[in-house]
């Protein structure tokens, strides 16, 4: 008796935890479904489509470029920014992403002119492209080609074989880390969160983290600013040089 109520309960638990799981769509089925409803021009289902696979804590360069692109035809401006400047945190060099992203750019009310002091991290991930999965990926290449050259190395008896794939195994591990540096940069920048795009149409900036504060600047949706300082309601952002204010966190969606 005692035996079936732990089958009982077992069973009770394992199908508790599944409900959820086994409720949520296949993302390669939501895709499917998201591009054809791109492809019949029924933008507004295609990015509905695209958000539930979003909201399975799912990313890809491709989810954000349609997103984006699907924002754009919806003409969503804030929206296309946003999912093509998350698309560019995975791969800052990716063509499609950056030309969109120009396009999206262009409609949008206030331009930023804030100068670029990116970092030299941010400098470097632009230059090197690419995900952080796929330097990884080859990194991890490398590490295994690199350990088989050292076992060859303590295998072969020939002194100038060993000698050979000692220095190439030395070589090979050296250039396996520096692609783990690039999985790391690339990673990090996708864990910058110092960038947000403004949602509403019009919104006032303030002077102090106050409703009744005097006004410092008005800035439009789909503008880019950069986040200096956060309290509980409030974030401190600069659009330029000189114009550098308060805004309610709910007014805007960080990168």
């Amino acid at each position: 008796m005692q035996n079936k109520f732990y089958i009982y309960f077992f069973c009770f638990v394992a199908c508790f935890w599944a409900t959820p799981i086994l409720g949520q769509e296949a993302p390669e089925e939501l895709f499917k479904q998201a591009n054809e409803a791109y492809e019949k021009e029924d933008f507004q289902t295609a990015f509905e489509t695209y958000q539930k696979i979003e909201n399975q804590n799912l990313y890809s360069v491709e989810l954000y470029l349609n997103l984006g692109n699907a924002a754009y035809k919806l003409n969503d401006i804030p929206n296309s920014v946003y999912y093509f400047e998350k698309g560019l945190k995975i791969n800052p060099s990716h063509n499609d992403l950056n030309h969109n992203l120009k396009l999206a750019q262009e409609k949008v009310i206030d331009k930023n002119k804030l100068k670029n002091t990116s970092s030299f991290s941010t400098w470097i991930s632009n230059i090197i492209g690419q995900t952080a999965d796929f330097w990884a990926e080859i990194s991890m290449i490398f590490s295994i080609l690199g350990g088989l050259f050292f076992i060859s190395y303590l295998l072969l008896k020939h002194f100038k074989f060993r000698k050979a794939f000692l220095y190439l195994g030395t070589i090979i591990w050296v250039i396996s880390i520096l692609f783990v540096v690039f999985a790391y940069i690339q990673g990090s920048q996708l864990n910058d969160n110092s960038h947000a795009i403004i949602f509403e149409p019009t919104i006032e900036i303030k002077n102090e983290p106050s409703d009744i504060s005097s006004t410092a600047f008005i800035l439009h949706e789909g503008s880019k600013v950069k986040i200096l300082e956060s309290n509980s309601n409030w974030l401190k952002i600069s659009f330029s040089e000189d114009k550098v204010g308060w805004i309610k966190k709910d007014s805007l969606k960080k990168i």
